[in-house]
């Protein structure tokens, strides 16, 4: 409980920091594939449902910030970057609910599902010249 209250107050510090400073975003989508990947280790370890829940969130603020990048550029690498993010959450997810069979879970992926789908219209419509979501 208390290093996950100093890790939501150095994430905090830190976006308030990279908001005054240009490149902000670049290390914040740095920071969070770090924190990512520290999440990606404990899970694995420890094959905790807490631990998978903490990585899922964390790779959909990270998918959230690529989202971010990617808006304003027709960038093929930056896209796909973006869609690797969310592949991962909606297979972490889909493990979530093979583990779990809640409905709330099942929800929880459709929804994610919908918003890949949403996300692949926009570079896909961005190919042929089109723009926004």
């Amino acid at each position: 409980m208390e290093s996950e209250l100093v890790e939501k107050i150095a994430m905090d510090i830190l976006q308030k920091l990279d908001s005054i400073t240009s490149g902000g975003l670049e290390r914040r989508i740095a920071t969070y594939k770090q924190m990512a990947q520290q999440k990606l280790e404990k899970s694995l370890k420890t094959s905790n449902m807490r631990d998978m829940e903490d990585l899922i969130t964390t790779l959909l603020q990270l998918g959230e910030l690529k989202l971010e990048k990617a808006m304003p550029t027709d960038d093929s690498s930056v896209w796909n970057d973006l869609m690797a993010t969310y592949e991962r959450v909606l297979q972490l997810k889909q493990d979530k609910w093979m583990r779990t069979f809640n409905t709330k879970d099942m929800e929880d992926l459709v929804a994610t599902r919908q918003h890949v789908m949403q996300i692949q219209r926009e570079q896909s419509n961005r190919k042929i010249g089109f723009r926004g979501i």
